[in-house]
């Protein structure tokens, strides 16, 4: 039987912080499946790259979003409500990834439908570690959706 190439996982970060956008980065360079990362800095660019306007006219289509909830100009929350109630990215699996360890957090995220809440750890060895092991779940086991084009 011959091999069968993957297809490339599109996952967008949204995260404004710089430490966290490279950590995130290189948590993924030992993914051993095939993926792209695009990265926007606020709640706003993100809602703009997952509808296609302004300068993200050409956006791939995305599989997988990874989430902080403290972003400028919209919220995560916001992020996600509008992923949610959109019927073309309603399946993409959204990935809270946030400092917060408010348990009003996780719960509000949750009830609106996130698949995840990873609370970033402070020491970076942690972070690492949790990074690793989200990546080699989303990569390496989950069935993503297949979007529709």
């Amino acid at each position: 039987m011959t091999g069968v190439a993957k297809k490339t996982i599109e996952i967008l970060i949204v995260e404004d912080n710089e430490g966290d956008k490279i950590i995130i980065e290189q948590a993924f360079q030992r993914a051993a499946t095939p993926y792209r990362l695009s990265i926007v800095t606020d709640g706003q660019q993100a809602i703009d790259f997952l509808k296609k306007q302004k300068q993200y006219n050409q956006a791939p289509d995305i599989h997988m979003i990874i989430l902080d909830i403290n972003l400028p100009r919209k919220s995560g929350m916001e992020v996600l409500q509008e992923v949610r109630s959109n019927l073309k990215t309603q399946q993409i699996p959204v990935i809270i990834l946030t400092s917060s360890q408010s348990q009003r957090d996780i719960g509000a995220f949750y009830k609106n439908h996130a698949n995840c809440f990873l609370t970033k750890p402070i020491r970076l060895d942690e972070f690492n570690s949790i990074l690793n092991k989200m990546v080699d779940f989303w990569l390496g086991v989950v069935q993503l959706p297949q979007m529709a084009i």
